[in-house]
């Protein structure tokens, strides 16, 4: 079927907008996958001398001792999405009934995967859509294979999304999602194990492959049963919200070329290990040294005839030992580099050893730990701001999902687990001194990471408790005046009996 004029040209200017979308995504792609790879341990050998490879080969391929993990690892733990705090919801109803949608899109894996891939990649994405059995679906997705385009005039307003995948069939898909309505196709042209695909290294992505652009020439509507094409956009508004790490950078970019400089001298270390730790006899002939000099090295084996003087007389060879190398001597640089990351990423030393901080026994505790993390702590407090409007992004298609119109401009917090919340005992003396200054309660309570819902249900208690004291209090204050106006008619029985007397 031919389409019209105007329906044709309108198609031929998505394409052209996808194609340049998607052009745009492969080129980061590579970075991505990059940050991925070093993040989950596979990390390519460096600094690597053409002998060293000549002598060991591939002896040495896939080691790595992975430190780009702690740095993401200890900040992702921080991060932790607990509830929604909106205006004109004082009974917290509207929050409930948000937070119960994502308990069951099963929110506290999918923010986990969802913050660790904004951390490595630098970005990652949530598409929420209607749905009748769970009132909305929520779905993280890796950065790898969505974009999103913003108003130049506008930065906070997304104008359209592309999403990007291949399915376990093979077969290349592209949603493009607008306000008014999104877009399903099929890409003839370019297949997962084309010359133009893009391996994605995740083991941890909802996805295992990326599709490269390809040509890009062939798009093929993907119809689906129930469904009509282009499918109306219930929301009006992009279903898709984008979360991402400071200025879209991975958090590890900074610490792989020390990274990288680690496993060189690890591999020293080993190396040295192997063939240096332990004495080496030496032959002296009296033959003269060969060109270079005297030299040691993997498989090599020196020969030399025996020597003789002018008078033909043999001269006896002597025996030496080439001296120890000792490994113990790598450490020290090894642990100037993890330093360095420590320093590079903001956080603390001691989670680069073992017990303490850099090993000299005085590992902090208490108090201690709040000002030894306080950078770290500093590190996840901005993330959060970073991606707190995003998750009310989120919210605010949850909403609508559910059928809460004004949800558009739904205006609210997301709140988040303090990164203090290991140190809760720390936590708990400071709300002690905090309420001797006569901090109001709920203040106190809220520092001390409690959701909204769980400071109204404190303070109900509380409200419900101390009139309950008060209550006992008062009829212990009946009965006592009640038993005293007892004793003291039992003590002046003449008094009454006068009383009586003159009636």
């Amino acid at each position: 079927m031919t389409l019209p004029f105007e329906a044709r040209t309108q198609f031929n200017m998505q394409e052209a907008l996808l194609r340049s979308e998607l052009n745009t995504l492969t080129n980061e792609v590579s970075d991505m996958n990059k940050y991925r790879s070093y993040f989950e341990g596979e990390q390519e050998l460096v600094y690597s001398t053409d002998l060293f490879k000549q002598i060991f080969g591939n002896a040495f391929e896939g080691f790595s001792d992975n430190w780009v993990k702690v740095v993401v690892n200890v900040v992702r733990d921080r991060l932790k999405l607990v509830s929604f705090n909106f205006e004109d919801d004082d009974d917290f109803v509207l929050a409930d009934e948000i937070w119960r949608v994502f308990r069951l899109n099963n929110i506290n894996t999918q923010q986990r995967d969802l913050h660790e891939g904004t951390l490595v990649e630098g970005r990652a994405f949530v598409i929420v859509w209607p749905d009748e059995e769970l009132g909305a679906t929520i779905d993280w997705q890796p950065g790898q294979i969505c974009r999103v385009f913003y108003d130049p005039d506008r930065r906070t307003r997304p104008l359209w999304a592309i999403r990007r995948w291949v399915t376990e069939s093979g077969d290349t898909y592209i949603t493009f999602y607008t306000p008014e309505f999104v877009y399903k196709y099929i890409d003839n042209n370019t297949t997962a194990t084309g010359s133009n695909a893009v391996t994605n290294a995740s083991s941890t992505s909802a996805l295992t492959e990326i599709p490269g652009v390809g040509s890009f020439g062939n798009l093929e509507q993907r119809i689906i049963e129930g469904e009509s094409w282009p499918l109306p956009n219930p929301f009006k508004r992009v279903p898709v919200v984008e979360f991402n790490n400071t200025s879209y950078t991975s958090a590890i970019k900074d610490t792989i070329p020390q990274q990288d400089a680690l496993n060189k001298t690890l591999l020293d270390m080993l190396v040295t290990g192997e063939f240096q730790a332990f004495p080496q006899r030496v032959v002296e002939t009296m033959a003269s040294a060969p060109a270079g000099g005297w030299t040691a090295g993997a498989g090599e084996v020196w020969h030399f005839t025996p020597s003789v003087d002018a008078d033909g007389k043999h001269i006896p060879s002597q025996f030496t030992n080439f001296d120890v190398a000792d490994p113990s001597t790598y450490m020290e640089p090894i642990q100037m580099w993890l330093e360095h990351m420590a320093l590079t990423s903001s956080t603390p030393v001691r989670y680069f050893t073992q017990s303490d901080r850099g090993g000299r026994g005085d590992s902090p505790s208490g108090e201690s730990l709040l000002v030894d993390d306080k950078s770290l702590n500093d590190k996840v407090e901005a993330i959060q701001d970073l991606n707190g409007n995003s998750w009310i992004n989120v919210a605010q298609l949850v909403a609508l999902a559910l059928g809460k119109s004004e949800s558009a401009t739904l205006i609210g917090d997301a709140v988040w687990q303090g990164p203090e919340h290991d140190y809760r005992m720390t936590r708990l003396k400071e709300g002690v001194e905090m309420a001797k200054m006569k901090i109001p309660l709920q203040f106190i309570v809220t520092q001390l990471g409690f959701r909204p819902s769980e400071v109204t249900m404190l303070l109900e208690m509380i409200e419900e408790r101390d009139a309950e004291i008060q209550a006992a209090e008062d009829e212990a204050r009946v009965l006592r005046e009640e038993n005293e106006q007892s004793a003291l008619a039992v003590s002046n029985p003449q008094s009454d009996a006068g009383t009586s007397d003159n009636t």
